[in-house]
């Protein structure tokens, strides 16, 4: 989190950056920044701070 907030000023400005991805390169980008991450976790994480998300069938 420090390196993001050194590199980006915040982890909300990180998360903008990543507004012109489509879900899935989002779902990428997160998984191999935060290792503990997987697909499921990342669409969770996504959800819960109202990202742009497919429905649950559709991912």
């Amino acid at each position: 989190m420090q390196i993001l907030s050194a590199e980006h000023g915040s982890f909300h400005a990180y998360l903008r950056s990543l507004d012109a991805l489509d879900y899935y390169a989002r779902v990428k980008e997160l998984s191999k920044r935060f290792g503990g991450i997987g697909r499921t976790g990342a669409f969770v994480f996504l959800y819960c701070v109202n990202e742009e998300t497919p429905d649950w069938t559709e991912r």
